[in-house]
């Protein structure tokens, strides 16, 4: 493999495509993953560098690229060729029936019931799912949450909401967030009104088009909507009390 070299530091991209060849011989066939490619700020050089890299995909080799954000433009040269393919939330979330199978395995057939309205409050993503196994049977036919009661362990689902969303944004996105999750939907004057802050409209917006636990409805005035799940972890925040008490005065 080539070692990397001060002079290398004024063409990142002529590296990168001595790197990918020496990585591409050695794989001959496989299939290399890139995981929270979303992470790459659009202005990295690290991107440029991949793009041209790509250039050197062989036959029999794929890179999959797993992200929440859209394609970054640097790569929009591969896509006009079709080196590259773009599948969505839409191409690859679950649908109803599967979203069903997985959450029911090791189940005796006939004995689970789930409403609908419950498997969609799945996200459609593992740690939903794995909610909806320790869900009581009541939430199971209503498919309505409304206390943590409702469901035993939710643990590791709020582990993930944390992890994925809440614990990394500054103090004031944390605020905004819990105060919006009293919200069954807002639009972003709404969400501002109740927040105080003009930011929290883009912030639904961003959560929205990364996918996380956020549905935007377009109309007339585009809305937005925290899934159940989402909802009630930011209810149960610590922060919760202060920021009700700040509303409250």
């Amino acid at each position: 493999m080539p070692a990397f070299r001060a002079e290398h530091l004024t063409d990142l991209s002529a590296f990168a495509r001595l790197f990918f060849r020496g990585v591409f011989a050695r794989l001959r066939r496989g299939l290399l993953v890139l995981d929270n490619f979303q992470d790459l700020p659009e202005t990295s050089a690290l991107l440029t560098a991949l793009a041209a890299g790509f250039d050197e995909i062989p036959d029999g080799i794929q890179v999959l690229a797993v992200s929440r954000g859209s394609l970054p433009a640097v790569f929009s040269r591969l896509r006009a060729s079709q080196r590259i393919a773009f599948f969505g939330w839409e191409e690859i979330r679950l649908t109803v029936s599967e979203t069903a199978a997985i959450a029911t395995l090791g189940e005796t057939p006939g004995r689970t019931t789930f409403s609908e309205a419950l498997l969609a409050e799945s996200m459609n993503r593992p740690a939903g799912l794995q909610a909806l196994r320790s869900c009581s049977k009541r939430v199971r036919q209503t498919g309505r949450i409304r206390r943590t009661g409702d469901i035993e362990n939710l643990e590791t689902v709020f582990d993930y909401f944390a992890a994925q969303i809440f614990d990394a944004a500054p103090a004031s996105q944390r605020d905004m967030l819990i105060r919006m999750s009293y919200l069954p939907n807002m639009t972003a004057a709404l969400a501002q009104a109740i927040t105080g802050d003009a930011s929290a409209g883009p912030l639904l917006a961003a959560l929205a088009r990364r996918n996380l636990f956020t549905d935007r409805r377009l109309g007339e005035d585009t809305s937005y909507q925290f899934h159940a799940l989402f909802r009630l972890f930011l209810q149960t925040r610590p922060d919760m009390i202060w920021v009700m008490r700040n509303t409250c005065g």
